[in-house]
């Protein structure tokens, strides 16, 4: 079983405010299930000894284009690119990629717990 809930960090190209929003509908979505933060690029490879967020994240997902540049990560995260085009139905679409996540998350504490989230294993038999 998890003893902590997923931390995800979005990291925005150049709109700190969209990385915070996506943490903020992370966070409405699945509170139970994770911690997010919100930081853009400039912020992420400038601030990462003052932040801590390098260390902090598990799942550091870049909403946009990767830039040219490594993004810095701690051995253990790991990174996924979301390329959203940033319109009217952004939020709508962002927040199907965070479910998606959640119920992977899900999938994985009911896989941990000890319960067959697929029935029978015919394999045991």
């Amino acid at each position: 079983m998890y003893k902590r809930r997923a931390r995800l960090l979005f990291v925005h190209p150049l709109d700190r405010e969209k990385a915070r929003q996506a943490s903020e509908i992370a966070t409405q979505l699945g509170q139970d299930w994770l911690e997010s933060r919100g930081t853009c690029y400039a912020d992420h490879i400038g601030n990462l000894d003052s932040t801590g967020n390098r260390d902090w994240a598990d799942l550091v997902i870049h909403l946009g284009a990767l830039p040219a540049g490594a993004l810095p990560l701690a051995p253990h995260a790991q990174l996924r690119c979301w390329q959203l085009t940033e319109d009217s139905d952004w939020p709508a679409r962002l927040s199907h990629k965070i479910q998606g996540v959640i119920g992977g998350l899900r999938l994985l504490a009911r896989l941990d717990a000890g319960n067959d989230a697929f029935g029978e294993d015919p394999h045991q038999k």
